[in-house]
């Protein structure tokens, strides 16, 4: 009888839904499905993230790249244990809200899971997984603003130099004497 109550106490927590406050909002999650539909559109980098990123030097894309690819591997072996565990919640915990993005209310969605009951350490798998694709998507995406940055570099600097060579001596010293002029006043 009473292993029959705990099972029945078990049950009625996971039939409890997943409550989620996110931006002076109630989220309620009946199910995985519920909160996988939820947190699937937030994978992809926000087209105003990648404008921003165009204004960044190379060194600081780079800088960034490296970063995201440190948390990534960090967020992979917090996952990894977590399916090992069942500590999600307290892995992430054990990282700390900080190295999550705010993109797509990132870091709302972990700081209301790990405010969330342990009971809930599926959706915290669930929220891991999906933003590792995040920042996959992220890394991808910084990559491609580099190689962009760097071939139109190449290209100017391949195009200065072409100018240069198939100017004529006169072309070049006309310029050099504008360039002086320019100078005096």
């Amino acid at each position: 009888m009473k292993i029959n109550n705990r099972i029945k106490g078990f049950s009625e927590v996971l039939k409890k839904p997943l409550l989620l406050d996110l931006d002076g909002q109630t989220l309620s999650f009946g199910c995985i499905k519920d909160f996988v539909f939820c947190v699937e559109p937030r994978v992809s980098v926000p087209a105003r993230k990648v404008g921003d990123l165009m204004l960044e030097s190379i060194s600081e894309l780079k800088f960034e790249r490296n970063n995201i690819g440190n948390a990534e591997q960090r967020l992979i072996q917090v996952l990894d244990q977590a399916r090992k565990h069942g500590n999600a919640i307290a892995g992430v915990r054990a990282l700390g809200l900080k190295m999550i993005s705010k993109d797509h209310g990132w870091r709302q969605i972990f700081g209301a899971l790990t405010a969330a009951d342990s009971a809930n350490n599926e959706y915290a798998e669930v929220a891991l997984a999906k933003y590792l694709v995040y920042l996959h998507a992220r890394h991808e995406v910084l990559s491609k603003v580099i190689d962009l940055k760097l071939s139109t570099n190449k290209q100017q600097s391949s195009e200065t130099s072409t100018q240069i060579h198939q100017s004529s001596p006169s072309e070049l010293l006309s310029l050099h004497k504008s360039g002086e002029d320019k100078k005096k006043e």
